[in-house]
């Protein structure tokens, strides 16, 4: 599990709203213009501009990191201590890998339109970023296709492999375009990370495709929920719907996959859904707004209605306390929920509920949320506008001279306990 990709950022309503708008963007195709994307992988992209946060109100434990701007265009997607992400050229999208440490690994474009990528990993643990493209062939149809890059170097690992229309997600999950242009998409297809290969196809029996989870998708047949590996398409477990009063039909994934490894969010008819261990198949919560993992501990921290809880690696109930109607996660890590109330963020400590002062007292500038955190001590971070910023950290050289793994900053001071009920 050490390898794979932490998604446990970006959790609140700006990012909500964030990504429905670049799904909208990523799956809405049009024309292809003539100036055509540079596709051959630039193993040396510039490097990215610093960003002076002495004015602002950075995090206690991002507070002394260097901040880069990306300049993304698109919700970042992390694995193995790499950033992926797009940002807009005059003709192009270039997506460019970014490490913890702030260093462009390398870029590579696709069409300013009707793309998307995912990140995944094999299953050797090799990190892949999977980013689609679209041609226009002699006909002036359009055609897509996938191609799989190492997140590290950016050597093609297999494709391009034809698609039958966009990228969907969760996961490798694409689907036909709609007949009319308000129509639904039509049958969705899941791809093998190891090979691109067709793993999962809804014009193969009565099976509808949920997503791909973090390598494992699930799928509604009948009135049953099944996870199976994308790997080798082995059945992990068979939830019934019917039991928790699911509509099958009306199961999603939920619009913001970017939540975890180990567990899944879906919706239900649109609205509140179960957390799904996905190793087991348990029913964490039935009826979750949002969720997000902590990388650092593997806590389960859920906010169901009023209330927010949080739960062991294990599923096992640990705290809860009572939050407002309008209270968010912004994100989960670093043994820390930051939430969002109005124009406030709280924190508390995901083992023991402490509250924690996750800034210093009356600091001047605008404050800086964090979007994301790794153990490691890397982070993203909103600027005043939105806008993703990364904290790096620096390699730490040994006596050897080899760089080694950074220091972890220092957490928030904790402040008090809360009240469980």
């Amino acid at each position: 599990m050490s390898h794979k990709r932490d998604t446990s950022f970006g959790l609140g309503m700006r990012t909500a709203a964030l990504f429905a708008a670049v799904t909208l963007f990523l799956v809405a195709c049009s024309s292809v213009t003539a100036d055509g994307p540079d596709r051959t992988v630039q193993s040396s992209p510039e490097a990215l501009p610093a960003v002076d946060v002495s004015g602002m109100n950075v995090p206690i434990s991002l507070d002394g990191l260097e901040v880069l701007d990306p300049s993304w265009a698109t919700p970042p997607q992390y694995s193995s201590g790499i950033y992926l992400g797009a940002r807009e050229q005059e003709t192009a999208l270039e997506f460019i890998a970014i490490s913890i440490h702030g260093e462009t690994l390398w870029s590579v474009e696709r069409p300013l339109s009707c793309t998307g990528f995912t990140v995944t990993e094999m299953s050797d643990g090799t990190p892949l970023a999977v980013l689609v493209d679209t041609k226009t062939n002699s006909d002036a149809a359009a055609t897509n296709s996938a191609t799989a890059y190492d997140l590290e170097t950016g050597e093609i690992a297999w494709g391009p492999v034809d698609l039958p229309g966009t990228f969907q997600g969760p996961g490798l999950v694409f689907a036909s375009p709609p007949e009319e242009f308000m129509g639904s998409n039509g049958p969705r297809i899941a791809l093998s990370p190891d090979t691109g290969n067709i793993i999962a196809d809804e014009r193969d029996g009565d099976l509808r495709i949920i997503g791909d989870f973090s390598g494992t998708i699930l799928t509604v047949e009948g009135d049953s929920l099944i996870a199976r590996t994308s790997h080798d398409n082995q059945k992990l477990w068979e939830v019934d719907a019917t039991e928790y009063g699911w509509e099958p039909s009306q199961i999603r994934g939920s619009v913001n996959e970017l939540t975890a490894d180990t567990h899944a969010l879906l919706t239900i008819g649109q609205g509140p859904g179960p957390v799904i261990d996905l190793a087991t198949g348990e029913v964490v919560v039935e009826s979750a707004r949002e969720m997000g993992v902590d990388p650092a501990t593997g806590t389960v921290i859920v906010l169901e209605g009023n209330s927010l809880h949080s739960f062991e690696p294990t599923n096992k109930s640990q705290w809860s306390v009572t939050v407002t109607p309008d209270t968010t996660i912004a994100t989960v890590g670093g043994v820390f929920v930051y939430l969002r109330e109005g124009d406030a963020i709280r924190v508390h400590n995901v083992l023991t509920g402490a509250v924690a002062m996750a800034y210093e007292a009356d600091a001047p500038g605008a404050i800086l949320v964090p979007a994301h955190l790794q153990p490691n001590g890397a982070g993203l971070l909103y600027n005043a506008d939105g806008d993703l910023l990364i904290a790096a950290v620096p390699q730490v050289q040994n006596d050897s001279g080899v760089a080694g793994r950074p220091k972890t900053p220092s957490p928030p001071v904790e402040q008090h306990e809360p009240t469980s009920p």
